[in-house]
């Protein structure tokens, strides 16, 4: 999403990717700024969300971070799902609980 990416000027060691400037749409309070990563093997377009008084020019280079948390991965053959978000401690905590319930009961 757009709001759970963060532009950096420079590399912060996270997970992240060099990308350029497209087009900056300001909207108020907020932009969007469309980014090409440097790298890739396929046109892709990312958009992020930033704030509408940060100075972004449109040709500059930033590196893009996707927090931990908000990466999300499938599988290009079956669409489905490869990781999913963390769950938090109760709800580990109540699908253990569900999983053994489920085994005694075979």
């Amino acid at each position: 999403r757009p709001e759970d990416l963060t532009l950096h000027d420079d590399p912060t060691g996270g997970h992240e990717f060099e990308a350029v400037v497209d087009v900056v749409e300001p909207m108020g309070s907020i932009s969007y700024v469309y980014l090409q990563p440097r790298q890739q093997d396929h046109e892709q377009t990312f958009i992020a969300e930033t704030d509408g008084q940060r100075p972004i020019s449109e040709g500059s280079e930033v590196y893009v971070e996707i927090p931990d948390d908000d990466v999300h991965l499938f599988d290009a053959q079956s669409g489905e799902t490869i990781h999913q978000r963390k769950l938090d401690e109760r709800a580990e905590v109540a699908l253990e609980e569900r999983m053994q319930t489920v085994s005694s009961s075979d």
